[in-house]
């Protein structure tokens, strides 16, 4: 039976973009015409809207959470899927696999992680060195090192100085990096951005806002829709990764109050830039204050959603799971979920033994790098339920 005879060709083209990466792969070998349809650019924009769909209506094909912890010699990505069990209804998360970093060779440092930008990481260690990888199609691609003079600045461990994008104009992917002349109160002094154009293949230098400081951990950045964002001592800097300049954003009118000490978090919730201020006291319970950036307009303003808490043993927030369910890091180290309408922590068995936890969306992509194969053996590991 001649498929491609028998099926219209838009119903094919319908059932391949609901398929996971990894059955598209085998299906090139199918015929030449499959093939075609797996490599063509649309094609591949339809298949990620897909995925990322199923990630949001909860489907099981897709990795839902990235959980970048391990240790210092190993570094691991953790995939993890919801489930719903067929006993009780509940649903239930899965660790689909376990990937060490590949191309480690590459880098003098273990790398770190920025993205996901349409199913893409970005890998960096402090030697500016780079890479991008696609975990879902194994590729992955070195990125030149900068020609460009930098300042000199002592190595100091962050995550925060990297930024990958998109930008839909161009249809290109562009990684920007910043570099620092000081460290004052606990945040980077910046004195230099260079960008990095995937398509251009070169590094050029970008203007920055005078007095930007930024800080050292990953929950202070968060991407969303062709932006980067940093949060700062004084105000939020995006990054417009299309016309290539920065701007300012400001906080909502609580972060500065004196009588509080906050644990920020700087993430997307239900595709809008959000603030998560884990209020400390002392002791070993914490409430949170929920804002979203909301546009009148042309003028952007935070608005206050909800306050949650107060929860028992946990440090601080990683990120939103469905539902208004939260990821946090506990106080003995391990990655839990809090749902606030039965107050109940439960543990998913992962640990951090490294810097920290780094919660991200992820859904599987086909888009391409023109890059290579994972060289490493045997990185990935299937894992059961949690």
């Amino acid at each position: 039976m001649n498929i491609k005879d028998d099926v219209p060709e838009d119903v094919v083209v319908d059932i391949l973009a609901r398929l996971p990466v990894k059955s598209l792969l085998r299906f090139r070998m199918v015929c030449k015409a499959w093939c075609d349809i797996v490599r063509n650019p649309n094609f591949i924009a339809t298949h990620h809207r897909n995925q990322t769909a199923l990630n949001d209506t909860g489907g099981s094909s897709s990795a839902r959470f990235i959980v970048n912890h391990g240790s210092r010699r190993e570094v691991r990505l953790s995939f993890l899927s919801s489930i719903v069990e067929d006993d009780d209804k509940e649903e239930a998360l899965t660790v689909v696999e376990t990937v060490r970093k590949p191309f480690t060779n590459n880098f003098l440092f273990d790398p770190l992680v920025v993205g996901p930008c349409n199913g893409l990481l970005c890998l960096y260690d402090f030697e500016g060195n780079a890479a991008l990888w696609n975990p879902a199609t194994r590729e992955f691609k070195t990125l030149p090192l900068s020609p460009m003079d930098h300042p000199p600045f002592e190595e100091i461990t962050s995550y925060s100085l990297v930024g990958f994008g998109f930008d839909r104009r161009s249809n290109d992917y562009k990684v920007l990096r910043f570099f620092i002349d000081g460290y004052v109160e606990d945040m980077f002094c910046i004195s230099q951005a260079e960008l990095y154009s995937v398509s251009g293949g070169s590094w050029k230098e970008i203007p920055v806002i005078d007095d930007v400081r930024l800080g050292p951990a990953p929950w202070f950045k968060a991407y969303n829709d062709g932006f980067y964002y940093w949060l700062t001592d004084e105000f939020i800097l995006s990054f417009d990764m299309a016309n290539e300049v920065f701007d300012k954003l400001p906080l909502p009118d609580d972060f500065g109050l004196s009588s509080r000490l906050y644990h920020p978090e700087l993430t997307i919730f239900r595709g809008s830039l959000a603030l998560v201020l884990c209020i400390v006291d002392i002791g070993p319970v914490q409430c949170l204050d929920i804002w979203l950036m909301s546009k009148h307009g042309v003028k952007e303003s935070w608005v206050k959603q909800v306050t949650i808490g107060p929860i028992l043993e946990v440090e601080r927030p990683l990120g939103f799971w469905k539902n208004g369910r939260l990821l946090f890091e506990d106080s003995e180290e391990r990655l839990v979920l809090y749902h606030p309408n039965v107050q109940q922590l439960k543990n998913l068995q992962l640990r951090r033994e490294g810097y920290t936890f780094e919660v991200v969306d992820y859904a599987e992509s086909l888009v391409p790098i023109s890059g290579g194969l994972e060289e490493e053996p045997f990185i990935r590991t299937r894992i059961g339920n949690i």
